[in-house]
């Protein structure tokens, strides 16, 4: 498209000494440049789909293919991917994270419950155990404290206000309790 509108100037001296010949040359560079990266980004993209095809695909790949999905709100896409790595590492906390999360945006709680529940244990456990530092390398307090809050609207939804409460109490230890509003 762009070559469309650079061509007719390259044929007229007039606007070409306007604007310059070296400034033709940058927007031809740039629009080269761009075809190529979008060529590589393709080939990219082949490669991380062919990786996942495999028996037993590299995590790092599989990473890396979600991610992609996610960036380009193709989460439909996302979440076989996600599901894929939570098998070959059942306890990934991004990847939980990652699955969760997509189905929170898409209101499918009863979805997400489950990976929510397994990254509150893991929290949980790790808060107990005094390990809370480590976990926060994967997920940051913000990520903690939404795995918690939304179990706890989850809870709340079901009328079961004691596990409810239990993870709203959950919630504080990882943002500040003004933060954390109500269910309802």
């Amino acid at each position: 498209m762009l070559l469309h509108i650079i061509s007719p100037m390259l044929l007229d001296t007039e606007a070409s000494t306007r604007i310059g010949t070296g400034a033709i040359v940058g927007i031809l560079a740039v629009v080269i440049v761009g075809i190529v990266i979008s060529m590589q980004s393709g080939a990219a993209l082949n490669k991380l789909k062919k990786e996942f095809q495999k028996q037993s695909p590299d995590i790092k790949m599989i990473q890396d293919l979600a991610a992609y999905y996610l960036n380009k709100q193709k989460d439909d896409e996302a979440i076989p991917v996600l599901k894929k790595g939570l098998e070959i590492e059942p306890n990934n906390i991004d990847f939980l994270f990652m699955l969760a999360n997509t189905y929170c945006l898409h209101d499918r709680d009863e979805e997400a419950e489950p990976y929510l529940n397994k990254l509150a244990d893991i929290l949980i456990r790790m808060d107990i155990n005094g390990e809370r530092n480590q976990i926060v390398q994967s997920l940051t307090e913000r990520e903690a404290a939404f795995v918690t809050y939304r179990l706890g609207k989850i809870f709340f939804k079901k009328n079961d206000l004691q596990k409810s409460e239990y993870y709203k109490e959950q919630t504080k230890k990882f943002v500040s309790a003004d933060l954390v509003k109500n269910y309802s």
